[in-house]
């Protein structure tokens, strides 16, 4: 039941009984907190009481077996790029993990599509952990041990000093994301909330917030590169960021708690391919959200879809104008992340150094703006940390790669493992993409001169490397054949 195509609804109703009907809405009293999102540019006036909303011609069934097919979609890219991993490395260990579930097979996706509110624990299952929501329900053991753990880490299986390290770097580019285990970062998420005392100043208590990052974890997949891992680096750097910047300081409390949302759920369910390749390869994702921001767009209605699940009500507190407004931005916030719009957000930045950064519609254009800078900040960390993302997404990306190979598919530039160099990869991003565009950031927010600087410190130190020696400094060995990440 998800606005699709040139579908007017924003809000609809949850039944199987409504058909091409006219419905007119009281947001008094129907409050309509669904997972449902359009992304045609239209949006209801939340200041009108009452809104009139119109269907498509495409029935409602149908919506929901495109809906079917689209989690096909995604399961069959998933199985896709496992198995030419596996294939392209028989034999040898990766450098990212073993998924710990077994992947959904498109049956299974289908099944957990049927009925997406559900019980999490009964969804779950039947998709291997990846849709319907998180493993743990509210009510199962393992989900009160991590409640548990996140309010008091000293008696959870937590380690105190990764924990004590953790607060210390927590609001600089110092921190390592990659140091920690999952449940430390879960933790460390929940206290960026806490210390802005978003809890108190929107009425959200700290359970619910647990509840939405413990699902967020469960729906990340186990991709070399887009990972819980990766989640939990953009949103500390998104909060570091905004503090360098000044940022923070002016948000408003829901704008603050939109940009940390936003960086939360920036990369939901992402299945470790690009838009390019899902474009080119024409899946039902793209009839189901169109061929631009594709990725972005199915993060951010998961993102809902999750935040008003039954389970968490995250938002449940909230008056229906200020929740229209806070999915508004979050949406927008996420959509920024797409890399397609990269010279929007150049000419954006330029544009917005020359105003003062004071109206409120400034401040949504600045949110887009840090989620971006955060989504790209591996270059902005130290030297070391900057290195050890550099091999991560070299793999994901040359698994796409490999994966468009295998599909008959012109294979995208930057993925080829045939002609790349992780090393080149990395000069490259950093000259001709993000390093101008951080200059002018620089210019945009000057506190934040020297956290941005740190790009070409990181360039400097490139001209230093080739792979050889960036494997052998990580720990892995460049192998001879067309296998880049063999372990020693």
């Amino acid at each position: 039941r998800h606005a699709v195509g040139t579908m007017t609804m924003t809000a609809m109703q949850r039944t199987d009984n409504c058909e091409h009907e006219h419905k007119t809405w009281n947001t008094d009293e129907h409050k309509p907190f669904v997972q449902d999102i359009c992304f045609d540019g239209l949006s209801i006036d939340s200041n009108e009481t009452e809104h009139t909303v119109e269907a498509s011609s495409r029935p409602f069934h149908q919506h929901r077996e495109l809906r079917r097919a689209v989690n096909r979609d995604i399961a069959r890219l998933k199985l896709s790029v496992s198995n030419t991993r596996r294939s392209s490395c028989e034999g040898a260990k990766t450098i990212y993990s073993a998924p710990s579930s077994p992947l959904p097979t498109s049956e299974s996706w289908r099944r957990a599509s049927t009925d997406p509110t559900d019980g999490w624990g009964r969804a779950s299952a039947g998709a291997g952990g990846f849709v319907g929501g998180p493993q743990r329900c509210l009510s199962s053991p393992g989900m009160r041990d991590l409640m548990e753990g996140l309010q008091n880490p000293v008696n959870s299986k937590m380690d105190e000093d990764s924990i004590a390290r953790g607060l210390a770097t927590i609001s600089t580019m110092e921190f390592d994301a990659d140091s920690y285990s999952d449940d430390e970062l879960a933790y460390l998420i929940l206290q960026v909330f806490l210390e802005l005392q978003l809890d108190q100043h929107l009425n959200i208590t700290a359970t619910k917030l647990s509840l939405l990052i413990e699902a967020v974890q469960k729906h990340m997949f186990d991709n070399p590169y887009h990972n819980w891992t990766h989640v939990a680096d953009v949103f500390q750097a998104s909060y570091a960021l905004g503090l360098a910047s000044g940022l923070m300081g002016r948000l408003s409390p829901l704008e603050q708690f939109a940009l940390l949302i936003s960086a939360l759920c920036h990369d939901l369910e992402h299945p470790g391919v690009n838009n390019l390749t899902l474009v080119k390869s024409k899946p039902e994702l793209c009839e189901l959200y169109g061929e631009s921001s594709t990725l972005e767009k199915h993060h951010s209605l998961r993102a809902f879809s999750l935040m008003l699940h039954r389970e968490v009500e995250l938002l449940s507190g909230m008056k229906t104008t200020t929740y229209y407004h806070f999915r508004d931005m979050v949406t927008k916030i996420i959509l920024a992340t797409d890399m397609g719009r990269h010279a929007e957000y150049c000419a954006k930045v330029k544009q917005l150094a020359s105003a003062a950064p004071t109206e409120e519609s400034t401040h949504q254009q600045e949110m887009e703006i840090i989620i971006k800078c955060a989504d790209t900040s591996n270059v902005l960390r130290p030297g070391l940390v900057a290195k050890q993302w550099a091999v991560k997404i070299g793999a994901e990306f040359f698994a796409q790669g490999d994966l468009e190979r295998s599909m008959g598919l012109k294979v995208t530039p930057t993925c080829d493992r045939k002609s790349q160099t992780l090393v080149g990869l990395q000069k490259g991003f950093i000259d001709f993409c993000i390093g101008p565009f951080f200059d002018s950031v620089a210019e945009l927010w000057p506190l934040a001169r020297d956290v941005m600087a740190q790009v070409w410190t990181n360039r400097a130190m490139w001209d230093a490397y080739d792979d050889h020696k960036l494997y052998s400094e990580m720990g892995y060995a460049l192998p001879a054949s067309e296998c880049q990440f063999e372990m020693e």
